[in-house]
């Protein structure tokens, strides 16, 4: 299987019972020769995401709390590696949310603008 999918095979073998887990880990196994987008997932496997809604609402704890696995799982098995923790928000942050990227040292940031120096 590809090491670009290992952060979400490791995340996803923690949650095996979660309705969409089972059914993507099975399927990046099947077709492990080749690389897979979160979109192309969403559309082969038909999975039931609302992208703009997510994108609108206010990231919570459990959401902060799942990207410290992630980060965690990462950091396991890339010991040299230097991992800058940053997460964006569009629809902005819970106050325990906040408060946890702030305990734990996660950069936080409602958008990205972009300059460009021409």
């Amino acid at each position: 299987m590809s090491k670009t999918w290992n952060e979400y095979i490791l995340w996803t073998l923690s949650r095996i019972n979660d309705c969409h887990a089972k059914s993507m880990l099975l399927h990046l196994n099947k077709y492990s020769d080749r690389y897979w987008t979160p979109r192309e997932l969403k559309q082969v496997l038909n999975l039931d995401i609302d992208e703009d809604k997510r994108t609108k609402t206010k990231t919570g704890l459990k959401l902060i709390k799942d990207f410290q696995e992630k980060i965690e799982a990462y950091a396991q098995q890339f010991p040299d590696v230097v991992i800058l923790l940053a997460f964006l928000s569009l629809g902005g942050f819970t106050d325990e949310a906040m408060q946890q990227c702030q305990s734990v040292g996660i950069a936080t940031t409602e958008g990205i603008t972009l300059q460009l120096n021409l």
